[in-house]
């Protein structure tokens, strides 16, 4: 986030959306000028009441498996296809 704002201020444009994907999950943060913090955040079902960057996860990535669950309904991961030979 903060390269985003970064960037954005470079080119003039303050208010920015942030996506980054990776192989497993998937970050997405509003920008107006800074990274903004939130005190409401949660790491999986519990809430969490320290400032932190105020941005969503989803685990979903480049690498993500795409499955139908029992009722048809088209899932991605957790289940991830891996890299050969992985990350450097």
């Amino acid at each position: 986030l903060v390269a985003a704002g970064f960037l954005g201020r470079r080119v003039g444009c303050r208010r920015l959306l942030s996506f980054d994907m990776g192989g497993t999950s998937t970050d997405v943060a509003l920008l107006d000028g800074e990274p903004r913090l939130t005190t409401e955040g949660h790491i999986g079902p519990y809430p969490v009441a320290v400032p932190m960057v105020d941005m969503h996860t989803i685990g979903a990535g480049g690498g993500s498996i795409a499955w139908l669950d029992e009722g048809g309904m088209l899932q991605a991961g957790p289940e991830s296809a891996g890299a050969d030979p992985g990350p450097a």
